[in-house]
């Protein structure tokens, strides 16, 4: 027993030696790491501005927004502004779990801040707009938000969109403008009451902003004089969605064969046949009627 024991005691003390001459190698230096350098690109510093596609900022065009987004005339309580909610004194957020909307309506996200928002990819939590341009329109006719009502789409599109851009590319503000505001309001008269497209508008815009008519019935001037009446006439348009279903019999093929984009397509061939004067939502039910979908 004890020769068994003294045997025991020695093997420990080899396997003990073998232990601490192991542990007093060096362990072998791991792999230096390796960093993709394109990779490090979203930590460089954001820049100093982000100019909107329309072209550079100016300071008239900063003016404007800066007016508009502290403006609560533009919900229909008067009551809320964009600063409301995007506070821009506390880190651009209100702090709330969710933001009170119109009449206190709850929102389902709590307002994201809008620091450096313009450089941001995409807007929205979901990603739903694709710039701030766009984004800014949504929550003045959300009926939660802003809540203003149908009729003010149109208006609200146009001042964030078409006169801002105008007003960023000529570099002046908004009160020497040279479409004024009852002129720019027949336009959109016209456009509500369906004379022209939203397309067609948008040219009658650049030739009333060019000095091609003026005064307040501007819009009406040119659209009668270069002949942009929308065409509406059931029958008219009957027969030109039938000449561009039978001139595109493949697009008609793919659409049957599901494929929605296709549908799309013939839209726009439509619309194009009409140089941009059809009404788009009878060219888009007379389109589905012919088709059967």
């Amino acid at each position: 027993m004890t020769r068994t024991r003294t045997f025991a005691w020695l093997m420990a003390l080899i396997f003990a030696a073998g232990l601490a001459a192991c542990s007093s190698q060096p362990a072998p230096a791991p792999p230096a790491p390796t960093v993709d350098k394109d990779q490090l690109a979203v930590f460089a510093p954001l820049p100093a501005s982000v100019p909107p596609e329309s072209g550079a900022l100016n300071a008239d065009a900063v003016t404007l927004g800066r007016m508009l987004y502290y403006e609560p005339r533009l919900s229909k309580s008067q009551t809320i502004s964009c600063n409301t909610c995007h506070d821009l004194a506390n880190y651009g957020v209100d702090g709330e779990p969710t933001s009170d909307g119109h009449k206190g309506q709850k929102g389902d996200r709590n307002s994201p801040t809008v620091y450096n928002a313009a450089a941001h990819f995409v807007q929205f939590w979901d990603g739903r707009a694709p710039d701030v341009e766009a984004q800014a329109k949504g929550p003045v006719l959300n009926p939660v938000e802003m809540a203003m009502p149908g009729e003010a789409k149109v208006v609200a599109n146009w001042m964030l969109g078409e006169v801002s851009a105008a007003l960023n590319r000529a570099e002046t503000e908004i009160g020497a403008a040279p479409v004024g505001a009852a002129a720019l309001a027949g336009l959109l008269k016209r456009i509500a009451d369906g004379t022209i497209s939203t397309k067609i508008a948008k040219d009658v815009f650049d030739a009333m902003w060019a000095g091609e008519a003026a005064g307040d019935g501007a819009a009406d001037t040119l659209i009668e004089k270069k002949g942009l009446k929308q065409i509406s006439d059931e029958g008219a348009l009957a027969r030109l969605v039938d000449e561009v279903l039978a001139a595109n019999p493949a697009i008609v093929a793919e659409f049957r064969a599901g494929k929605e984009k296709a549908f799309n397509s013939l839209v726009g061939k439509a619309m194009a046949a009409s140089k941009g004067k059809a009404n788009p939502a009878q060219i888009n039910a007379l389109l589905r009627l012919r088709l059967g979908g």
